[in-house]
């Protein structure tokens, strides 16, 4: 560790670790934390509930490393709660996350550090191997080759923030493959949603951007992503249609809320709209999904969100959002069929 003038210990990076029923990959994770070449760090270790001997494993690293390593047990609330916790407990200068079944390289915190100081960086960004089961990949949050620096807001917002919008699909918000300035994170309240099961990193990584005036990034890759069976994605897919609908109706929800605090919709009028129409036709599918719902009342749903719809004066732009409102004010009726092959459609996609 750095020691401060005043004596005080001064911790560079808070690299938080969410735990879940992750025995079988911890130990290999843990020794991949240890061989960093990078030291002024501590580690968080989120127990969200194990079931397995996931804590017993963490609790076994902490008294092997007892002045780096903090173990936070809990009840199961769900990774966006866990990444929460990490960051109220963390004292590091910077933000560094990392999945228990992941590998990070050696040098994985001393560049993404290294780059940030030496570049001044709110946030710093390398490529990451994304390794599934049949294949792997190179990838990057946006695209870089060899060594970039964003050193503008019109920069950041072309190049990360406006494309992440669009759902471009160059453009990602894995927190792995970056370093965060905690002092953003705690000036700007900064936070997880914790309704949100699904891409609750790219709403965390959108709404760091709007606070980031300098990035640099590095086509090196130092981090593998695992693919794993029984990962976030897997997990989405076996859910029932209810509880799929109502993490898309979440997100769309935080992702508009975060688009308006951006300033962008006086460039983007048009895409207020686009964002807002794509809330209403998940609430659409939370009605026509819904066990609890009998024909009457979803029908009753439906009218209340055209209500809304009329009142708010949305105009679809594409033809499927047209297609959708027709269907809405005219044709109520056939929409719980519409919604459910629009569903089998999705996941045949994902």
């Amino acid at each position: 560790m750095v020691q401060m003038s005043d004596n005080e210990t001064k911790i560079r990076i808070s690299v938080i670790i969410p735990v879940f029923n992750a025995e079988h990959y911890l130990s290999e994770c843990f020794e991949a934390i240890q061989a960093q070449t990078f030291t002024d760090f501590e580690l968080i270790l989120v127990n969200d509930g194990s079931q397995d001997h996931s804590l017993a494993v963490c609790q076994a690293f902490q008294a092997q490393q007892p002045e780096m390593v903090k173990v936070l047990d809990g009840q199961k609330a769900g990774i966006a709660a866990a990444r929460n916790r990490g960051l109220d407990a963390a004292s590091g200068e910077w933000i560094a996350f990392c999945d228990a079944d992941d590998l990070p390289d050696a040098n994985w915190l001393k560049t993404l550090y290294d780059n940030a100081v030496k570049d001044k960086a709110d946030l710093s960004c390398c490529a990451f191997q994304d390794i599934g089961a049949f294949n792997q990949l190179t990838r990057m949050n946006f695209p870089v080759e060899g060594k970039i620096l964003l050193d503008s807001v019109e920069e950041i917002h072309s190049k990360f923030l406006i494309p992440l919008f669009k759902g471009d699909h160059s453009v990602h918000g894995y927190l792995f493959a970056a370093l965060f300035r905690r002092d953003l994170i705690e000036q700007y309240h900064l936070r997880f949603n914790p309704d949100v099961i699904l891409k609750e990193d790219e709403l965390f990584f959108m709404d760091y951007l709007l606070h980031t005036r300098r990035i640099t990034a590095e086509a090196v890759s130092l981090y593998q992503f695992i693919r794993r069976d029984k990962n976030a994605t897997a997990r989405h897919e076996i859910a029932s249609d209810y509880i799929r609908e109502l993490n898309w109706m979440c997100y769309t929800e935080a992702r508009l809320a975060i688009f308006r605090k951006s300033g962008l919709v006086k460039t983007y009028p048009e895409w207020e709209s686009e964002f807002a129409l794509r809330v209403y036709a998940h609430m659409i599918q939370l009605v026509c999904c819904d066990p609890g719902r009998k024909f009457d009342a979803r029908m009753q749903g439906l009218q209340l969100i055209a209500s809304k719809i009329r009142e708010e004066k949305i105009i679809p732009r594409t033809r499927e959002g047209k297609t959708l409102l027709f269907l809405l004010f005219y044709l109520p009726f056939l929409l719980p069929w519409a919604c459910k092959w629009k569903r089998a459609k999705g996941l045949k996609k994902r």
